[in-house]
């Protein structure tokens, strides 16, 4: 392939050359002769990274016959017809896999082979084809890949061409009788995609590229070279993905005396007299129709995974994988066939069917479930909840989706907890409708305008909190002033939510009227706040683009908080500075001055701490965690905070955020509660955050009764926040090869998750303990497949790992000052990536080829700052003691 490396060069040293020396007509045949070309092209799935000795695909060889069937003014009309056709295995190199056309495409087919076809050819530019009513569109688009080799145009620069891809942007270089094309094969119009991702960390990236390269001597084609590639790989893992190659080859092998030409003024007349029953088509593509047979029974399946599908198995691998191939049947059942699943399906794994379903996102899904679900009942409410949060994850939402809950909460809902779900769940549609650029749709804004209604201050509180919380996850910038009336307002915890929804806007989102706001609440210029809420507007101004006075001020006011507050809030700038956050510049010039950075002020006692640090690094993908806690004076827990962030590709998505939360404990104790948090009521809660979208809460306890009670019947199991599967990956793409086969890409992630809290006092040992566990499998499969005629190829790519985190913080209070100790650990968990690639003929050989690999990551215990570490190894030796 010296010719294609030379086109690569010409291409890219950006010099430019005269079109074929003194020649501007471009590449064409001599009329009354015949030539005869030598063509051979191939289509290889490929691994995203490295090589294999064995590539599924399908290689193709023939000679093609051209003469002139007509000619006028420079415009030639060029008659091609195939012979000794070929198709062969890439991976089987035996006799057998190299088959007749008649194999892949039946008698007719093999025929249809043969017809001759017809090119409108001016100055290198194919015009039109010409084509045999009712010949098989597959057949007709392997012509078109030939048929593409002869588009040389005499220009030199950019250009837009015609192709089987479509409308495409070329680049030509020339020099004395060499031709390069370079195909922008991403600018090509003859391709589909699926709805795109609304965060780029669970997007895709497509890199393709497209080159030609020929040799053209006295206007005459002498050899062409195709090379084209295209890797589609998934941004948060660049090791999984599909690839693709496709080679074309064509060489001049004979030239003899042929017919004349037909004189005539029209070309219609010529086809008309020549070809009769022949139209006139472009040199895009046509979709045939699909050869596949009916599709894996979903109820057989179904019993097949069932096993995999129970709770116990829920984060782990096995139970992911399932979810996934189930969800690529069920996306081409009918509504009936689900909804008699649904009605069938044991009561044990019922709530994973229903997680399958809602992500399979068909109309026939939504309906099924839609019919199956009736939320004015309260006997299945954990299933309401599992369908809720799978319309929330949606990969590809829809106008039908958002009318139907809106509906629903029309209609009579038992749960109040239902309720709230089917609110906080419409505001997640609403803004992934509004990435997609569906925001004017009448659903959308009708569904908006009831959730700004809702946050009326004359509704009530719980009301209120959770409009707020489906307005946070819209992520729309008009709703900031909406959270800043609200933050000002509060109660504590209206305020608090409404905070957190103003964290989740960039600065730039962020007005003069916003940030002072957030100065009126921290320093308390108007009212009294609670500390968690002043603790929140603070975080928010340091992490905004606060001016050198507003961290001035917030740290010479350090001596007049609490000192669990003072220490948590010098414990978080101290981390900014740490990781070296973009404020930290600002910071340190305020610590400059000797009256804010001093012993006095930064010498803080308390057990309230942050702390972010690295979980990994990988090539394009970086994850941090933050820990925040924070104590009453009391000493026990008043909030934390463990959040894990991924950045990718310029993006961040908040992966998880479990937030623990607990008030009015003191009396336990005999403690006293801080400022403005006197008359609180005894309360602990739990709000998971899962990729960027707020959850409905969950109450441990609301009330000294309630605690009490739960005490007393408590088992040791802890709450679940989120349970479950969700589909976070969907990518769909069909691209056009060259070759004249079409490349279809299916990119799926799935998560399966179990995230659980618990919180336990102990009045008898005079300890409390929190604890999160995180624990999930992740699957990624990357199939791609070509079909041409009865032959399949197919490439599936899985990368699957199943991993837990938890996070304990365990309180001491049986002596002052209190013990405080926090640990997160990470289970050693395994990693295992597969590829399976497969060549099908139908009624003939098979081949199929299954390549594995496996390791295990080990765990670890992640750091955390000193002190914590210093108090842990005190709280353990005091244990040990006290088993002796």
């Amino acid at each position: 392939m010296k010719l294609f490396y030379l086109a690569l060069l010409l291409c890219s040293s950006g010099t430019r050359f005269l079109a074929l020396g003194a020649q501007t007509l471009g590449p064409r045949f001599q009329t009354h002769h015949v030539y005869v070309y030598k063509y051979v092209g191939t289509a290889e799935t490929l691994r995203i990274r490295g090589t294999s000795e064995q590539n599924a695909g399908v290689g193709m060889t023939t000679r093609a016959r051209l003469n002139v069937a007509w000619e006028k003014e420079g415009e030639q009309l060029v008659r091609l017809q195939l012979f000794g056709t070929r198709f062969k295995s890439s991976a089987e190199q035996k006799p057998e896999t190299h088959n007749k056309p008649s194999a892949l495409f039946g008698s007719s087919g093999s025929k249809a082979l043969q017809q001759p076809i017809f090119f409108l050819w001016r100055q290198g530019k194919v015009h039109a084809i010409y084509v045999k009513n009712q010949e098989p569109k597959e057949i007709v688009n392997l012509k078109r890949g030939l048929i593409s080799l002869f588009q040389l145009q005499p220009i030199v620069g950019e250009t837009i061409e015609s192709d089987i891809a479509g409308e495409c942007k070329v680049t030509y270089r020339m020099k004395r009788n060499r031709v390069s094309k370079l195909r922008d094969v991403k600018s090509c119009t003859n391709r589909e995609t699926a709805f795109q991702a609304t965060n780029k960390v669970l997007g895709t990236e497509w890199h393709g590229t497209g080159i030609i390269a020929a040799t053209v001597e006295q206007d005459l084609i002498k050899l062409v070279a195709a090379e084209e590639q295209h890797n589609i790989t998934v941004n948060i893992q660049t090791t999984a993905g599909a690839r693709v190659l496709s080679r074309q080859r064509m060489k001049l092998m004979d030239s003899t005396a042929g017919p004349e030409p037909v004189q005539d003024s029209s070309v219609d007349r010529t086809i008309a007299a020549i070809a009769p029953g022949y139209t006139a088509r472009s040199l895009g593509a046509e979709k045939p129709p699909s050869h596949s047979k009916m599709h894996r029974s979903a109820r057989l399946l179904v019993q097949s995974v069932r096993k995999r599908m129970e709770p116990d198995n829920l984060g782990k691998s096995s139970s992911t994988r399932s979810f996934i191939s189930l969800l690529r049947v069920l996306r081409y059942s009918s509504q009936k066939e689900m909804l008699q699943l649904l009605k069938k399906e044991p009561e044990k794994t019922l709530l994973q069917l229903i997680d399958v379903m809602s992500a399979a996102q068909t109309d026939a899904s939504r309906l099924a479930l839609l019919s199956f679900l009736d939320f004015s009942k309260a006997d299945k409410a954990e299933a309401y909840e599992r369908f809720l949060y799978g319309c929330a994850f949606a990969t590809r939402p829809s106008p039908e989706l958002l009318q139907n809950l809106m509906d629903r909460l029309d209609g009579q809902i038992a749960s109040a907890e239902t309720r709230q779900t089917v609110i906080i769940v419409i505001g997640a549609l609403i803004g992934k409708l509004c990435q997609a650029g569906q925001c004017q749709l009448p659903v959308v804004r009708e569904a908006m305008k009831r959730l700004l209604a809702g946050s009326d201050t004359n509704n009530s509180d719980t009301d209120i909190q959770t409009h707020l919380l489906a307005l946070k996850n819209t992520f729309l910038p008009e709703t900031v002033h909406v959270f800043t009336k609200h933050a000002e307002r509060g109660p504590g915890a209206t305020s608090a939510i409404a905070i957190s929804g103003i964290q989740s806007f960039s600065s730039e989102f962020i007005t003069h009227e916003v940030n002072a706001a957030m100065n009126r609440i921290y320093h308390q210029s108007h009212q009294i706040y609670e500390k968690t809420v002043r603790v929140a507007a603070a975080e928010r101004i340091l992490t905004g683009k606060p001016s050198e006075a507003e961290v001035r001020n917030i740290l010479l006011s350090l001596h007049s908080l609490t000192p669990e507050m003072a220490k948590f809030i010098l414990a978080r700038v101290e981390d900014l500075l740490r990781i070296g956050h973009p404020n930290s510049n600002i910071i340190q010039e305020v610590l400059k001055d000797h009256r804010v950075h001093n012993y006095e002020q930064f010498a803080r006692s308390g057990s309230s701490s942050s702390f972010s640090g690295f979980m990994s690094k990988m090539e394009g993908t970086t994850s941090t965690y933050n820990l925040n806690i924070l104590y009453s004076g009391s000493g026990i827990l008043r909030k934390s905070n463990m959040d894990i962030f991924i950045f990718s590709h310029g993006s961040r998505l908040h992966a998880t955020q479990v937030s623990i939360e607990a008030q009015g404990l003191e009396g336990m104790i005999a403690g006293t509660p801080d400022e403005g948090e006197e008359d609180l009521e005894t309360m602990a809660s739990m709000s998971p955050i899962l990729f960027d979208l707020q959850l409905r809460p969950i109450t441990f306890f609301n009330g000294y009764a309630d605690l009490v009670t739960k005490m007393w019947s408590a088992t040791g199991e802890p709450t679940s926040a989120v349970k479950g599967s969700i589909l976070l990956i969907d990518h769909s793409q069909l691209i056009w090869l060259q070759f004249g086969m079409p490349y279809d890409v299916n990119l799926l992630g799935a998560l399966s998750i179990d995230i659980s809290g618990s919180m336990d006092v102990s009045l008898w040992d005079r300890q409390s303990k929190t604890i999160v566990c995180n624990k999930g499998a992740v699957v990624l499969s990357s199939i791609g497949s070509m079909q041409l005629g009865r032959l399949k190829v197919h490439s599936e790519h899985i990368l699957s790992t199943e991993a837990r985190l938890d996070f304990t913080t365990t309180v001491q209070f049986s002596s002052y000052p209190f013990l405080v100790c926090m640990q997160m650990e990470k289970d050693t968990f395994p990693f295992r990536e597969e590829l399976l690639q497969s060549e099908q003929l139908e009624g003939g050989y098979s081949w199929n080829v299954r390549r594995a690999r496996e390791f295990n990551i080990t765990g670890s215990e992640f750091p955390l700052h000193q002190d914590n570490s210093m108090m842990c190894q005190i709280m353990h030796s005091v244990e040990e003691e006290n088993m002796y």
